[in-house]
């Protein structure tokens, strides 16, 4: 893979269409609720889910299920395992949380054309047992975000035209 750089990203405001997707976040995605167009639905979709991986180790999108420690010489209160650090208990086969979560990833899957193969890599990523409540975010991971968001915005850049008035969107199926 080539060099990711970290500061191209949304997370840092650097993404690709950054200055695009910042128009059509403040037109379309409401700081509360959902949004009014299926439009503004993916982008407040994709942006919760590109959140939850850079704020929180994708800690609200996926149920973490434990399991025992398989280390025989794992002794609880200990923090000499490598495995589960003492508690116990080792992250087995995170899924999607809850029906928000899942309604989040349907609202792009069955809403963007052609998508499905960038969210299930985003979805693989998110029930990684070994990369769920991960903070060392490597390049690979961080393109699996990027690439979900520019087909996001690419797609709603199908439907919006962005004028040359600062911060203004005209639907494109509408007249005008």
């Amino acid at each position: 893979m080539k060099n990711f750089d970290d500061n191209k990203t949304y997370w840092n405001d650097g993404g690709k269409h950054q200055e695009s997707y910042d128009i059509l976040m403040e037109a379309l995605v409401p700081h509360e609720g959902k949004a009014k167009t299926k439009e503004g639905e993916v982008l407040r979709a994709v942006t919760n889910i590109t959140y939850d991986y850079y704020n929180n180790g994708n800690c609200n999108i996926a149920h973490k299920v434990n399991k025992p420690c398989h280390n025989e010489d794992c002794f609880e209160d200990s923090d000499e395992c490598m495995w589960c650090g003492g508690d116990g208990t080792v992250l087995s086969n995170p899924r999607i949380s809850n029906d928000h979560w899942a309604s989040q990833l349907s609202a792009i899957r069955y809403t963007v054309p052609n998508i499905t193969d960038d969210l299930d890599k985003v979805i693989q990523l998110i029930k990684d047992p070994e990369k769920h409540y991960n903070y060392a975010y490597d390049g690979e991971e961080q393109m699996l975000y990027e690439n979900l968001l520019n087909k996001c915005i690419e797609w709603v850049l199908t439907k919006y035209t962005i004028t040359e008035e600062p911060r203004v969107i005209k639907n494109k199926l509408t007249l005008h």
